[in-house]
């Protein structure tokens, strides 16, 4: 792509004058080049509308410019009317510097180095190629845009990447928020380890606490809590904000104490802190470390406090059961040794689930789905059912008076009995993409799945009959209207609030069908979370960019209520309520706010 020079965007001249660079160079076939780098605009407006919820629109930012890069190769090597050997001298030169600059580059670019800077480097040489001038400058030029290009990759690195998969990058010689933050722990002599304090804990967590990922019954109500609306009379108060490492985890909390999971450096963090004032109790370190290239580091699952214990899951698959009052580990598992199975691309995000005797994770190995480990001892009781790999947690349901562990997998969705495993009933779905959202269950006895990279909603009615004591799956309603990646919906009023994407939408319960969804001009929430305040009928979301709303639970039409900033960085943590405080966190800080109270009556 660099022995070439033009005298206009579109062609040039056979006789040229000669200048003291050398001859012009003989007619090249620019305009297919300047129609492709044009073509990217109405592309990249194009896939969401004819393609909305397909995988080509989800991974657009790398689609686009790697398909413009392959174009612009076949332009270059088919229809551009340079020489052969200019041709081939070109690109050979141009992936010779890709090649070296991807060996210089920090680390953690991985697979975005080749797309992004390999678009961008051949981008940029064709524009050169377009300026007026010599044979000889136009080579140099555009030499000089791909070295430029290259270097401008050397100074970045990554630090994840938002929901809509658009890179985000940082200095490649600045602290990231996690060497920052484990500098300074690493000189504050004051940090407790394990069994420097012994906290005060009810045996069960009480009914305004919150034990565990998205609430004790794992559906993000909130009952009975009432709060003002007009946050611009009486906006929630910060009572305090704290950093804290990077992690998808959510809070769980229990009388005083909140606790959390984090990543710093080579360790695994599970902390207490005081929900009073943020100020760290206790810490529970594991030498473990999970990092990948969308969510960065840090352990994805919640703790869940039951019976006077905590148990946690880490993003490698080291399962613990800790000692709340002092952070001491009572057992440890390790899921990869114990089922056999790989650690998940998006690492174990399987929050513990206790259930009696037992405690139950996601694994995914062969025949070992789920695990149920002795809540006492950590001995493993039994394995049971399918799926390689999933992130979402067991849930507790219960259907014609039995209760049932539902696991939501890449395989489909099994009941399992609680007690020993044995497989009640299942049904295998067609695509095994990514389950990342809990089943979602609607009384009397329905469940619905949802699912993102297109594929959608469907009910099922769970019955058992009555004569051969088999259970019967049917099929109620499919929808295309409710595509959640990893956001969790609420059922309220016979109907569902959840994400369309990144959008937040209503559908109706009954058929499936939409009753609203936030107009695009409208922005967004992005890929955000969102708790269900029954008492109120209001939504409390959560916005990925760190923002909270409230948002009246109605099918009529959407209506935020209030706005509020909260967090200023990617959030895709849950939010929870406990005890009438807010507590919102994400890889960098974590924030307690007072709700403001109002004495207006219960919605009826």
């Amino acid at each position: 792509m660099t022995d070439a020079t033009v005298t206009s965007p579109d062609v040039v001249a056979e006789a040229a004058t000669d200048g003291a660079d050398g001859p012009s160079v003989g007619r090249l076939r620019l305009w297919p080049a300047t129609l492709l780098l044009l073509s990217q605009l109405p592309a990249w407006w194009l896939l969401p509308q004819l393609a909305p919820d397909s995988m080509l629109n989800l991974f657009r930012p790398f689609l686009v410019p790697g398909a413009t890069t392959l174009l612009l190769i076949m332009w270059w090597l088919l229809a551009s009317r340079a020489s052969w050997r200019e041709r081939l001298a070109g690109c050979g030169l141009w992936v010779a510097l890709l090649l070296i600059a991807l060996q210089c580059a920090d680390a953690s670019l991985g697979f975005v180095f080749p797309v992004f800077a390999g678009s961008a480097t051949a981008q940029a040489a064709v524009l050169a190629l377009h300026i007026p001038t010599s044979r000889r400058r136009s080579r140099l030029l555009a030499l000089g845009a791909i070295l430029l290009v290259c270097g401008g990759f050397q100074t970045v690195r990554l630090a994840g990447m938002s929901g809509a998969m658009m890179p985000q990058f940082i200095s490649r010689w600045g602290k990231s928020h996690e060497e920052a933050l484990l500098a300074r722990r690493s000189a504050d002599t004051t940090t407790a380890r394990t069994t420097e304090v012994k906290l005060v804990l009810p045996a069960q967590p009480a009914a305004d606490d919150w034990p565990g990922f998205r609430g004790p019954r794992r559906d993000s109500h909130v009952d009975r809590l009432q709060i003002s609306t007009d946050w611009e009379a009486a906006p929630p108060q910060e009572l305090w904000r704290t950093a804290v490492g990077p992690g998808w985890s959510s809070f769980c909390a229990v009388g005083d104490w909140l606790f959390t999971q984090e990543q710093l450096g080579e360790e695994e963090l599970v902390v207490c802190r005081s929900a009073q004032n943020g100020k760290q109790q206790w810490v529970n370190r594991v030498t473990a470390r999970f990092e990948e290239s969308v969510g960065g580091p840090g352990p994805r699952a919640t703790p869940t406090f039951d019976n006077g214990q905590l148990f946690t899951t880490g993003a490698t698959g080291i399962v613990q059961c800790i000692d709340p009052m002092n952070g001491s580990t009572i057992w440890k598992r390790d899921l990869v040794q114990d089922s056999a199975a790989n650690i998940p691309m998006w690492g174990f995000s399987s929050s513990p689930l206790p259930s009696g005797d037992l405690v139950c994770v996601f694994a995914g190995g062969t025949g070992a789905g789920v695990i149920a480990y002795n809540r006492q001892d950590g001995s493993i009781v039994w394995k049971q059912g399918q799926g390689s790999h999933c992130y979402t947690s067991a849930h507790l349901a219960e259907f014609d008076g039995l209760p049932q562990l539902l696991m939501f997998s890449d395989w489909g969705l099994q009941s399992l009995d609680v007690r020993n495993g044995e497989i009640l009933w299942q049904r295998e779905l067609v695509s095994s993409g990514n389950r990342i959202t809990q089943p979602l269950l609607l009384p009397p006895n329905d469940v619905v799945l949802s699912a993102g990279y297109g594929e959608g909603a469907r009910r099922w009615q769970i019955t058992r009959q009555a004569e051969t004591n088999e259970w019967q799956i049917t099929e109620i309603w499919a929808s295309r209207y409710l595509k959640p990646f990893f956001n969790d919906g609420v059922f309220y009023r016979d109907h569902i609030y959840g994400f369309d994407g990144k959008f937040l939408t209503c559908i109706d319960a009954a058929t499936g069908k939409r009753a609203w969804k936030r107009a695009r001009r409208r922005g967004s929430y992005g890929h955000g979370q969102l708790l269900l305040l029954t008492a109120q009928s209001l939504l409390l979301i959560q916005a990925e960019d760190g923002a909270l709303a409230l948002v009246e639970a109605t099918p009529q039409e959407h209506r935020e209520l209030a706005r509020l900033p909260a967090l200023n960085a990617k959030t895709w943590n849950h939010p929870i309520i406990a005890q009438g405080k807010l507590f919102v966190r994400n890889g960098e800080e974590a924030v307690c706010f007072q709700l403001p109270a109002t004495s207006a009556p219960e919605t009826p």
